[in-house]
């Protein structure tokens, strides 16, 4: 190579050296310029009264919209099924005090390595982000924020992988393009799934004095009854050799008043419904309170079963009710308890079970699954009888 050639190449490459540490220096002053300072609030600017829409996009894909209407928050993607309002609270509420502890400069090859980029085609969960983006009531932008990597602290002495602890998340807002920013909030239960945002509550019968469980066309059936709360449950036409296994139906009471909504149909075509056509499970229970509820429950396969539930009040509580009639010649004290009183807890409970008419949720199968056995499964084992002893040949005199 002659001189005069080589020393181009030198010059050359100096120019490149110079132009990228300009840039470099570019870069680094616009963020110093754009970053916010620690302490600062990311979104203060937030008016939190005029969200009405809250949609999330995950790093899987999965995309969740919340919308306030009329009668509360609800679920687009689960045909407007009501949502956990105190999830939401809770969330938007953390939004809107969301201090920067610390600014990152961060470039685009960069933000893969704090899971900071856009969820996507060709871009790994790993890499991705949860997108965060909250709108009014006519669809206008109100503020974005994208979730990155969690951020973890190990407790001093102790080895990260031995027990570190979430302490915070990096988060980009929407109008940043070079600077990301480490906050104290993790949002470690936030998923971008209609299932982890609906409202879970479901009807709490109380304490049920008859149950009976049908399964049509498989044989199926039985009948628990019991003479007061807490009492022992009683077997329905049990043979004198048919003992219950309490310690089967000890939980039951529990299951009742534990029962929530794992998710809902995300439409009239959700094929997880159709297990309560094709295999049908009655389960009638009247409570102590004289209100009889009637759940339909799809027998299937799956972790949760598509359940409907109806309620009505006994037709003997509705004429104790009627007989007893208002006190004669009534105080002021006792009108003025009676009033205290309103609403009964029986019409709380009507109230309660009043939002899941003509609904199918789904509920988890652990809470359901002693009304999916047989009649057979409920008796206790039969003690094997002792074998009889042989008797000793008489001793040859």
């Amino acid at each position: 190579m002659k001189g005069s050639k080589f020393f181009y190449l030198v010059v050359a490459a100096a120019i490149l050296a110079v132009a990228a540490w300009y840039l470099h220096r570019s870069e680094k002053s616009s963020w110093q310029e754009r970053a916010l300072p620690s302490g600062a609030d990311l979104l203060a600017a937030v008016p939190v009264n005029d969200i009405a829409v809250v949609a999330l996009r995950g790093p899987d894909g999965g995309t969740v919209t919340l919308r306030r209407g009329e009668g509360g928050w609800i679920v687009e993607e689960r045909a407007g099924y009501p949502a956990d309002f105190g999830k939401i609270a809770d969330f938007v509420r953390k939004l809107s005090v969301l201090k920067a502890l610390q600014s990152v400069p961060v470039a685009e090859v960069d933000r893969g390595a704090l899971a900071l980029r856009v969820p996507g085609e060709g871009v790994p969960a790993e890499e991705a982000c949860t997108v965060v983006e909250l709108s009014d009531a006519s669809g206008g932008d109100i503020a974005s924020l994208l979730l990155g990597k969690i951020h973890h602290t190990s407790p001093v002495g102790m080895r990260p992988e031995m027990g570190a602890a979430a302490t915070g998340r990096y988060v980009m807002t929407g109008r940043e393009s070079v600077s990301a920013y480490l906050v104290a909030e993790a949002f470690t239960d936030l998923r971008a799934s209609p299932s982890a945002l609906i409202d879970a509550a479901f009807v709490r019968p109380g304490s049920v004095r008859r149950l009976e469980v049908t399964a049509e066309g498989k044989g199926r059936s039985w009948t628990l009854e019991r003479e007061m709360p807490g009492a022992p449950w009683k077997l329905a036409g049990a043979k004198p050799d048919e003992l219950l296994d309490v310690s089967k139906l000890m939980s039951l009471d529990s299951l009742l008043g534990g029962m929530s909504v794992s998710d809902a149909p995300d439409g009239l075509g959700d094929a997880r419904v159709r297990p309560l056509e094709e295999a049908p499970v009655t389960v009638v229970a009247e409570t102590f309170e004289g209100l009889r509820y009637a759940f339909t429950i799809g027998e299937g396969a799956g972790d949760n079963l598509p359940v409907k539930v109806a309620v009505q009040t006994l037709p003997e509580a509705t004429a104790a009710t009627a007989a007893a009639g208002p006190s004669p010649d009534p105080t002021s004290d006792e009108i003025a308890k009676e009033s205290d009183t309103k609403p009964t807890a029986r019409d709380r409970k009507l109230a309660e079970a009043g939002r899941f008419m003509d609904r199918v949720v789904f509920v988890p199968r652990n809470f359901i699954e002693i009304f999916l056995k047989p009649r057979a499964a409920l008796l206790a084992s039969p003690v094997p009888k002792p074998l009889p002893v042989a008797s000793a040949p008489p001793k040859k005199k």
